[in-house]
């Protein structure tokens, strides 16, 4: 289980950095 957890962790950072460039592009979007 413990190693599950640093894996959802890892996950959970790079879904972050995913949603951090979604919010980035729709800005850009909106701009255009």
């Amino acid at each position: 289980m413990g190693k599950n957890k640093k894996e959802k962790k890892k996950k959970g950072k790079q879904e972050e950095k995913e949603e951090e460039v979604k919010e980035e592009e729709k800005k850009e979007v909106k701009e255009e």
